[in-house]
């Protein structure tokens, strides 16, 4: 090999001290943000700077090295020196250098095999202590809607105060329904002192000491508390919620809603994500200086709300935290209730006062990361045994390179010279060269086929005298670019003109060197693709419309090869559940998105359509979801040969809605017909021209006719002539409007000829094309309505009667606010009024006690307690005092509550009363001032009444004294 060139080692030198120059820049801005990237501990920090401090250095001295064999000609081959030491050098630079990266990579998978292990123990813990918060949310929710839940309080109300007995069975139905559909372990309803009323089965024979504190709050204070878990009596595990009803009274019952942990608590506690022979998720709480386990542990059995360590035992993960020596949700390290070293995060729980921790064993983590660490270790001798080989294996051929260097060079020149006519005039691509002033050199057969011109006709040209001006500028510009950068340029697609017209080709041009390595030119090969971009773009183009319209199909597309999925679109991704088809790309046809009723099945069809046994199958089965949820399917399918090998292609449909619509329609129909032959009333339908086409069996209760003697007649042949008119009249006007019509009540004769009374309701039949093709309703018997109706009417007229001629004041009014709705003449005139409306308008109510709000107390009691009797004083239009005797009642008028009122005028029996009043006071201030001693005695001779001076005499302050003496 000769001799390098001076200005050829000055390149080299220079792009050494160039790279020297990027990669020192590069190490100073990333190594630091590496080493803050890969570790945050300061002691490993230190570690990683001094490892690629080192690590600069021995890739600052290989440059140095190459630098000074460059500058000294040490890749000659006949200066004569040894080059046997040199790969010595290098292997020893390498194989330190693995050493220290071997041994960097075993600390740094241990740093990184813990903290994920800690980023997984986060991550469990927060999930499940947010998962715990919202079942105890729920069931606290649940507390707060039994207790803001005014049916109940009312039912309590009715059942405790006015010993309504059904109101107290419907308050126990309802709070036994509570606990089996939200899957209660019991339920207890205490009265407002705490004393038991009611339980559902599985309650307590007696409260225990946890939940009668709780008990004792929500007394207090009216708010829902929860206690537990706990150990009843009979050491049963429970948790409770105490929801205080709201009552008009203040003095709200108490319902208990008895949890039993192991339905929901512990099932979420008792779940680890990965296989672990250690990890364990414990929850625990602080219970004075002990530490109180709550759920049942991996490795120690019985021990829920039982098991309790003293909070000097600062080892333990959870004393860690309660003392305040560590923080939630960071790394902690001590011993678990085994006395075991573990590794572990904590976590509070909302809304408790309790705290999740997820564990595992040291060991078990420490094994795993052993078991890394020996890989990282056999990497790293292997990486010795192979750069060792490796430099030996160059070592040979360095210096078989060296003796047959110059021969091989000067033999690939003499046939280089040789074959580049014959290479470029058989080539089919053309092939040109250029000087550096852009005129043709070199030009062969193929590229004069393509511009239509003979070669002595090229050579010595420029671009601008073979191709037009636009396409020419481009091609100069090319060449000069190729030997200004001394590089060769590729361009994908170049469109030229030709003898055949516009043609593509793909470009590549390249600098021309001499022997001392100066460029003298340039060089291109055009390859013409002018064909193959038309077959691309043919096949771009039919992809593009075969995957619209896969793609954009509703319906799901599969192909299936070898028992796994090749290809699916995205409905069929969807439809199983899936967020995107490559999550289903590779995975078994079968075991994935079939229930395992129909995989036989399904194995089966696309048996049978592979071995051509069926060349078109269709079908249904069940499909599974990625949720495990079930969905009903149909399967349109076929083979057909994809990539060479035989294949199923498909198209699978949801019917899922479709078969429930299905189920459904049946079950509405079966439903339908149930109820039909279960109602009361009579089920009809007749055609366009009146005539019953359907009656169901309960005509024969209400016409005491067959369905059979009714069918293929009108509804009016069963009425009397003036009915029948009447009908016929309204029912025209419906049909012609074509609408429904409501409780429309006419008369019919039954059988026997009888008179009965029916309400019908119908609504229009139309065909497809909506036309009316008749009406369907149903008609009820109101025989016995309309007769009560009557005795109703007759009731009160006999009742207005007696109102209207009460001699005493009568009103009605309405219960809460008193409003008066309703009163009889005597009432009116008595309050100065001359009309209802006058009276409803007017204010009759005095000030306190005969105000407003004493008289809507007075309601009150009266609706609680039963009628009232009082005396009343009220104010007159024209401010005159009225009283009144009055009896106050509740009453029922229909299915209202009213308050009844009957007042009798006593305000001339008040006003005697008054006057005699006046004279008693007269009579006793004029004998308390009588000088002499005056006395009533009865006929015992015991004082009835003394004056002042008779007490006086008597030596007593007051003549009451004398009283009974």
């Amino acid at each position: 090999m000769p001799q390098q060139s001076p200005q050829a080692a000055r390149r080299s030198a220079l792009s050494i001290v160039l790279l020297y120059a990027i990669f020192a820049g590069l190490w100073i801005l990333l190594s630091d943000k590496l080493v803050q990237w890969l570790t945050t501990d300061p002691a490993r920090a230190a570690l990683a700077n001094t490892l690629k401090g080192w690590l600069f250095v021995l890739v600052t001295s290989l440059l140095l090295f190459r630098l000074m064999q460059h500058w000294k000609g040490y890749a000659s081959s006949t200066d004569g020196v040894d080059h046997g030491r040199r790969p010595s050098l290098v292997l020893t630079l390498i194989l330190t250098l693995i050493v220290l990266l071997t041994a960097f990579a075993a600390g740094q998978n241990f740093v990184a095999q813990r903290d994920l292990e800690v980023a997984r123990l986060q991550t469990i813990a927060d999930i499940e202590a947010r998962e715990i918060g919202k079942g105890i949310r729920e069931r606290i929710d649940l507390a707060v809607f039994v207790q803001t839940h005014h049916q109940l309080a009312n039912q309590y109300t009715y059942w405790r105060t006015n010993h309504d007995r059904v109101s107290g069975d419907l308050l126990r139905t309802q709070l036994d329904q509570l606990r089996q559909t939200q899957n209660l372990t019991a339920i207890q309803l205490l009265d407002e002192q705490g004393r038991h009323l009611w339980g559902s089965a599985n309650v307590p024979a007696d409260l225990p000491p946890a939940l009668k504190g709780a008990i004792e709050k929500s007394i207090a204070d009216h708010q829902v508390h929860w206690v537990g878990p706990y150990r009843d009596d009979s050491d049963m595990l429970s948790l409770d919620f105490i929801a205080p009803i709201i009552t008009a009274n203040g003095h709200p019952p108490l319902v208990v809603l008895h949890t039993n942990p192991d339905d929901w608590l512990y099932h979420t506690l008792q779940s680890w994500p990965v296989p672990s022979n250690s990890g364990e998720t414990l929850l625990v709480r602080r219970e004075g200086d002990q530490v109180l386990f709550l759920n049942e542990l991996r490795h120690r059995q019985d021990t829920a709300a039982k098991l309790s360590i003293p909070l000097s035992a600062s080892a333990l993960l959870a004393n860690q935290v309660l003392d305040g020596e560590a923080e939630a949700g960071q790394r902690l390290e001590g011993e678990d209730y085994r006395g075991v070293a573990v590794l572990g995060v904590a976590q509070p729980v909302p809304g408790t006062d309790w705290l999740l921790i997820a564990k595992i064993d040291r060991n078990e983590l420490y094994a795993a990361i052993a078991q890394s660490t020996l890989w990282i270790v056999l990497a790293g001798l292997m990486a010795l045994f192979v750069a060792a080989a490796g430099t030996y294996l160059l070592r040979q051929r360095h210096q078989l390179a060296l003796a047959a260097g110059v021969q091989q060079a000067q033999a690939d020149r003499l046939r280089s010279l040789q074959l580049l006519s014959a290479i470029a005039d058989g080539s089919n691509d053309a092939i040109f060269a250029q000087d550096t002033a852009g005129r043709y050199i070199l030009f062969n057969r193929a590229a004069c086929t393509a511009v239509g011109k003979p070669e002595d006709e090229v050579l010595g040209q420029d671009d601008h005298a073979i191709y037009p001006i636009a396409q020419a500028d481009v091609l100069v510009a090319i060449g000069r670019q190729a030997m200004a950068e001394n590089r060769n340029i590729t361009t994908d697609e170049i469109h030229l003109s030709t003898a055949r017209g516009e043609r593509t080709f793909f470009s590549t041009r390249g600098p021309l060197h001499d022997a001392e390595g100066h460029v003298v030119g340039n060089f291109g090969i055009h390859q013409d693709i002018t064909e193959r971009k038309a077959n691309e773009q043919a096949v771009r183009e039919s992809e593009a419309r075969f995957r619209a319209l896969v793609e954009q199909s509703l319906a799901g597309i599969y192909i299936i090869q070898d028992g796994r999925f090749h290809y699916v679109n995205p409905v069929f991704a969807t439809i199983f559940g899936y967020d995107a088809p490559e999550e289903l790309i590779g995975l078994s046809a079968v075991e994935r998105v079939i229930s395992p009723e129909c995989r036989e099945l399904v194995v089966e069809k696309i048996r049978q359509r592979l071995a051509g046994e069926k060349e078109v199958d269709h079908y249904t089965f069940t499909g599974l979801r990625k949720d495990g949820s079930r969905i009903e399917l149909e399967v349109h399918g076929r083979a057909f040969d994809y990539q060479g090998r035989r294949a199923v292609i498909g198209v699978i449909l949801d019917i899922t809605a479709r078969k429930a619509a299905e189920d459904a329609l049946r079950a509405s129909e079966i439903r339908f017909q149930d109820i039909v032959q279960a109602s009361a009333d009579w089920v009809w339908e007749v055609d366009a021209e009146g005539h019953y086409t359907f009656v169901s069996d309960s005509v024969k209760d209400i016409l005491d006719y067959t369905p059979a003697e009714v069918l293929g007649k009108k509804p009016m042949d069963f009425m009397p002539k003036d009915e029948a008119i009447r009908v016929t009249a309204g029912y025209a006007s419906f049909v012609e409007r074509q609408v429904p019509f409501r409780d429309m009540e006419h008369s019919s004769l039954r059988k026997d000829g009888s008179l009965c009374y029916v309400r019908v309701n119908g609504v229009p039949v139309k065909d497809k094309d909506g036309h009316l093709v008749g009406y369907r309703g149903v008609g009820r018997d109101i025989t016995e309505r309309k007769r009560a109706e009557q005795e109703l009417k007759n009731s009160e007229v006999r009742f207005r009667t007696l109102f209207d001629n009460a001699s005493v004041a009568i009103m009605i009014h309405e219960q809460g606010t008193l409003k008066v709705l309703d009163a009889n003449p005597r009432a009116i005139t008595a309050r100065g009024y001359a009309t209802l409306e006058e009276l409803q308008q007017g204010k009759f109510w005095s000030t306190s006690p005969y105000g407003y709000e004493d008289a809507l107390l007075l309601g009150h009691k009266a609706a609680s307690e039963g009628p009232q009797h009082f005396e009343w004083r009220r104010d007159g239009p024209n401010g005159e005092v009225f009283w009144d005797d009055v009896m106050l009642s509740e009453i029922s008028l229909g299915d209202e509550q009213r308050m009844l009122s009957i007042a009798v005028d006593i305000t001339a029996r008040k006003s005697a009363e008054e006057a005699l009043h006046t004279n008693a006071r007269y009579l006793r201030a004029l004998l308390d001032n009588f000088p002499f001693m005056v006395w009533l005695k009865d006929t015992e001779s015991r004082f009835l009444a003394a004056n002042k001076a008779l007490a006086q005499a008597a030596g007593l302050a007051d003549p009451e004294e004398l009283k009974g003496k």
